[in-house]
């Protein structure tokens, strides 16, 4: 009877935290879509040949946005597609943090930790974005990293296959992100010298995923669609340039700067400094708390805390150092997925929290969510406006003001 209660709360929160994000979301999908996310958007709406000829990506997200267009009649079916795998990656975020038989025991912990996710500026803006990494993205890597945790803990045959689908169905979304976190998982073997696994079992795991992958899409997909250009041959292009230097040391230093600074700066204007805090607090609060991040040199670190902070590291130095993609409308949205993995990091650690809430501090929560509603702005459009416009003060005292509201 007890664990059935307790299943019926966890279901009771994960209804009651979706709601709650669509009726945040509510208040902006009446706004038009970004101008400079709108690429896959116009693909869309001019016509399915259109769509399956994209060869930018893999075309697994513009055909759900082609779908969701046909059942909305509008844009809004894009937002319909942000607002769903959002929902779908909190589910995800919980039953990775509840692996290895450690649950989290207090309901009102997974409710604070659900709802504080949601509610980050990032992930509602997030939401109007039409791109592949701020949507099916995410949902797609924790579901691979959800396989991989399944598969280490019983690898049977059924976990064998859900794990290789995993991967070929996240590279079906975008070919480099999901490559990410398959080195987080690697690098991660390596350091705790799990040789065996790593080269009787993911390595081999790994090879065929992508060989899966190359031969449904890079070669049977490209070839009878894609009149053989597709994504491996525009990424095959670009990789050259970026080998030759032209995507590095051979740019003008004015070019450079800019590239790293919109991503840093977007970052840094995202990322509220409330959850840097929690990090901070996380990660180097106490004596023990170093000594779990160094356990690994001496013992199997839990895989839920140590290869979500890889792959995090691996996502921001790639696509703000190496690949330096500039922030599209000041929004990181290549550096979206690792929002998700820092909740894991702070699941992780809370999951054995107690909680003790009184009447008026469920009453407090409530209020605070509908000033918090009422006060926030469209961010997106916001920072956009006055970053084009260079409008350095009104862009930080603007910056200021939504997270003292987030606050």
């Amino acid at each position: 009877m007890k664990h059935n209660s307790n299943f019926n709360n966890i279901y009771i929160v994960f209804i009651f935290v979706s709601l709650l994000y669509v009726l945040m979301c509510s208040f902006f999908w009446n706004n038009f879509p970004m101008s400079e996310s709108t690429n896959f958007w116009e693909l869309v709406i001019n016509s399915f040949e259109d769509v399956v000829n994209n060869n930018w990506h893999p075309p697994f997200y513009i055909i759900l946005l082609y779908i969701a267009k046909i059942i909305f009649k509008s844009y809004i079916g894009g937002y319909v597609v942000g607002i769903v795998s959002v929902i779908i990656s909190i589910i995800l975020i919980y039953k990775i943090i509840n692996r290895n038989n450690i649950i989290i025991k207090d309901i009102k912990v997974l409710w604070i930790l659900l709802f504080s996710y949601i509610s980050m500026p990032i992930i509602i803006n997030g939401t109007f974005i039409f791109d592949i990494d701020n949507t099916i993205l995410t949902p797609a890597i924790l579901f691979l990293y959800l396989s991989y945790l399944k598969y280490t803990f019983n690898n049977s045959i059924k976990n064998l296959i859900i794990f290789i689908l995993s991967i070929v169905i996240s590279l079906w979304c975008k070919m480099s992100t999901p490559v990410f976190l398959i080195m987080s998982l690697i690098i991660f073997h390596l350091m705790i010298f799990d040789y065996s696994f790593l080269f009787k079992r993911l390595l081999p795991i790994v090879l065929v995923s992508i060989g899966s992958f190359y031969i449904t899409y890079g070669y049977l997909y490209t070839k009878y669609i894609l009149n053989d250009y597709g994504s491996f041959e525009l990424s095959s292009e670009r990789t050259s340039l970026l080998i030759s230097g032209a995507n590095t040391f051979q740019l003008p230093i004015n070019q450079i700067v800019f590239s790293l600074g919109s991503n840093l700066i977007a970052l840094i204007l995202w990322t509220s400094p409330i959850l840097i805090l929690t990090i901070l607090y996380i990660s180097i609060g106490t004596n023990e708390n170093i000594r779990i991040i160094y356990k690994w040199q001496v013992n199997k670190f839990e895989k839920q805390y140590l290869i979500p902070i890889i792959f995090i590291i691996i996502t921001i130095i790639s696509y703000t150092f190496i690949l330096k993609l500039q922030a599209s409308a000041g929004f990181p949205k290549y550096h979206y997925p690792i929002f998700a993995f820092l909740f894991i990091i702070i699941g992780i650690k809370l999951k054995t929290l107690t909680l003790r809430l009184k009447i008026f501090d469920l009453i407090f929560l409530g209020l605070t969510f509908f000033i918090y509603v009422y006060l926030i702005e469209d961010v997106l459009l916001k920072t956009y406006e006055l970053g084009r416009g260079k409008k350095i003060f009104e862009f930080v005292v603007f910056y200021l003001k939504t997270n003292i509201i987030y606050f």
